[in-house]
């Protein structure tokens, strides 16, 4: 039987995940805009599974054990991430999160919320790797070929690799083409990357710099550019990128 210590002690893990610092920096005033602080308010609205959560009681309580061991021994190794992971999975559970679900908190905890507290040190602003660009691309051809289900053509990302090349702005290609979709990955030549640099470095009214973030509509394909930050190819981004891709299309059909 649960005792309000062992409720407490789970309530704690809860307020302290991943998933309630996503909760919290949507949906407050204060995080994420101005203030860096959170009102009680506002924390008391994290919604709480506390059947679910009580039926993984053993589990969390056990993890909450390590945890606390490890900080109080100030020790933030692998191990500390391992049961911040099993925790995290365990919750995403007890909420009955989905998979899409699950990788947008990740995405955004690692992303947004990472580069409000860590600025220019923030792996959000790394460049970004050919594995982030694919999953970046599959995301929006999933979304838009559920309308292409039963039609003879399906959207595919085109990843321009160049590992080898430090670039300022980054490009996906989504071709229409006959059968399922499935990544392609290509080498970027240096006309592509001369064009890339020059656009990045443009001018806008003789005097203002600005990043580019570019799409390109054509017959068959949509040309994205962005920066070359991780933030800006994350899960997260592309999820919210998604819809406004398939309005467009939508629209030209």
């Amino acid at each position: 039987m649960e005792t309000d210590h062992d409720i407490l002690r789970i309530l704690n893990l809860v307020l302290n995940s991943s998933l309630a610092q996503y909760w919290l920096f949507l949906s407050t005033v204060g995080w994420g805009i101005a203030r860096p602080t959170l009102r009680q308010e506002e924390i008391l609205s994290v919604p709480l599974p506390l059947d679910n959560l009580i039926e993984r009681k053993e589990e969390l309580l056990s993890i909450d054990s390590r945890i606390r061991e490890l900080i109080e021994n100030s020790v933030r190794d692998e191990r500390y991430k391992e049961h911040i992971e099993q925790l995290d999975n365990i919750l995403f559970e007890c909420y009955d999160l989905s998979e899409i679900e699950k990788k947008l908190i990740e995405s955004r905890v690692s992303t947004s919320i990472d580069f409000y507290h860590e600025r220019n040190d923030s792996k959000a602003v790394e460049a970004a790797n050919d594995e982030l660009l694919r999953q970046y691309g599959e995301i929006i051809c999933d979304n838009v070929n559920k309308f292409l289900e039963f039609s003879d053509v399906s959207l595919q990302p085109i990843i321009y690799s160049s590992s080898n090349l430090i670039k300022p702005l980054n490009l996906i290609t989504l071709q229409l083409s006959e059968g399922e979709s499935q990544p392609e990955l290509v080498d970027r030549n240096i006309v592509l990357e001369e064009k890339l640099q020059a656009l990045d470095s443009a001018e806008s009214n003789n005097s203002l710099y600005q990043r580019r973030i570019v799409e390109i509509y054509q017959e068959n394909s949509i040309h994205i550019i962005k920066p070359n930050e991780v933030r800006f190819w994350s899960v997260a981004a592309a999820i919210n990128d998604a819809p406004e891709i398939v309005g467009e299309l939508l629209d030209r059909a």
